[in-house]
């Protein structure tokens, strides 16, 4: 069964904003003992994904926001 092994996400943030918003948000939340379980797309730069567990924030650049029409 899928959920013995998975964890649904309770919330999901949209961001729009340039890739270096993500890094100074991860580096801010490190500093008050935040940890992100996992992050993708910093390698691109164009949308990065920020795994908190139960809060999974997506940063996208604007035209990646608007490309996707979210």
């Amino acid at each position: 069964m899928i959920h013995s092994q998975t964890h649904p996400t309770a919330f999901s943030l949209l961001i729009a904003a340039l890739p270096v918003f993500a890094a100074g948000m991860i580096e801010d939340l490190k500093a008050r003992g935040v940890r992100p379980l996992g992050v993708e797309g910093t390698e691109a730069e164009r949308w990065v994904l920020i795994d908190f567990g139960d809060i999974i924030v997506h940063v996208f650049d604007p035209a990646m926001r608007g490309f996707y029409d979210l």
